[in-house]
């Protein structure tokens, strides 16, 4: 897990109002957010200059070992205590949903990137899935094929 906002005391409702709030002030509409925890992700959707833009975050399994055992793995937790930690990775998780909604706008804002540039990743599609879940998978094809290629100034693709 990252370290941003890793003991963030915010709630999760609490964030979601400030991306609607944080959007709203950017321009964008038709905004709903959405969480399951069953199929452990969560999302905004949005409509920006009259793109429709879908952010997807994944949430933690609440099953998972991190959260039944302490760090060092040696001390089971109670089921209360679990589910403490699993709500503060997700806390953490809408968190980091907000900084990138942020960065994106901001960026947008002081002519960085055209929105078509900051949302491209997240862009709806008419089959419901985004331009990154439709075409991703091609990206390590590309890098192991050469069509994605070292920095000419000597970094590496690997």
């Amino acid at each position: 897990m990252s370290i941003y906002a890793k003991e963030t005391g915010v709630s999760v409702e609490r964030s979601e109002a400030e991306i609607k709030r944080t959007l709203r002030r950017y321009g964008a509409d038709d905004i709903t957010t959405h969480s399951s925890a069953r199929r452990r992700l969560a999302f905004v959707a949005f409509a920006y200059e009259s793109l429709p833009v879908k952010m997807t975050i994944p949430l933690p399994d609440p099953d998972s070992e991190e959260f039944w055992h302490s760090p060092a793995g040696k001390k089971k937790r109670s089921p209360e205590q679990a589910r403490s930690q699993w709500e503060k990775a997700c806390r953490q998780q809408w968190r980091v949903l907000l900084l990138l909604i942020k960065a994106q706008l901001e960026a947008i804002a002081n002519g960085v990137v055209t929105p078509q540039e900051a949302f491209m990743p997240w862009l709806l599609l008419k089959s419901g899935r985004t331009i990154y879940e439709e075409m991703g998978g091609g990206i390590q094809g590309a890098i192991e094929s050469g069509q994605i290629k070292a920095l000419p100034w000597g970094g590496a693709t690997d």
